[in-house]
């Protein structure tokens, strides 16, 4: 009993020893602070770089409509951009604050503001202009897919500023 208790304690003295040796690593838990991300380590990465594109895939928002299922087909007349009627025939001004003129609850700049839209496209842009200045640090397979898909997102936010609003200005470089 005395020998089971003697390697026991040894066994036991042996674990702590290893395991306060084996911590003695001073860079082991040193990581990057990924929510303090500066301009230069951004773009030092893919996994970086896609925390910037998750932002954007972030401000999609959800539509608000009655007719969710109807909104991509050719023939939607009344879609997601039925508020912009009245505007669109000329009979209301765009800074009007009295939305029943829309003939709805609201105007075409409820669902598509322009301003966080624009910030959205400002925002694609900018991808796209760090990304081509920093593509030393990218796969090429990399960068061909998420251009893809900024540009892809860049085109939507611009295609519900179209629908609400009618004419819009079209930025390609960050403002």
């Amino acid at each position: 009993m005395i020998k089971i208790n003697k390697i026991k304690n040894i066994v036991f003295i042996g674990l702590i020893l290893l395991s306060v040796l084996s911590c003695d690593q001073e860079d082991f838990l040193e990581t990057t602070n990924k929510s303090n991300l500066t301009d230069v380590t951004m773009w030092a990465s893919e996994g970086n770089a896609d925390i910037f594109l998750n932002e954007i895939y972030h401000d999609l928002y959800t539509r608000i409509t009655p007719d969710p299922l109807d909104d991509f087909t050719a023939d939607n007349d009344g879609g997601w951009y039925y508020n912009s009627r009245n505007w669109r025939q000329g009979i209301v001004e765009a800074s009007t604050t009295y939305f029943g003129v829309w003939g709805s609850i609201c105007g075409p700049n409820d669902q598509a503001d322009w301003s966080p839209t624009y910030n959205n496209v400002r925002e694609c842009n900018t991808f796209i202009q760090k990304v081509n200045e920093n593509s030393e640090n990218f796969s090429a397979e990399w960068i061909a897919k998420r251009i893809d898909e900024v540009k892809f997102l860049r085109a939507w936010f611009y295609a519900e500023l179209f629908y609400h609003t009618g004419g819009i200005v079209i930025h390609e470089e960050p403002l």
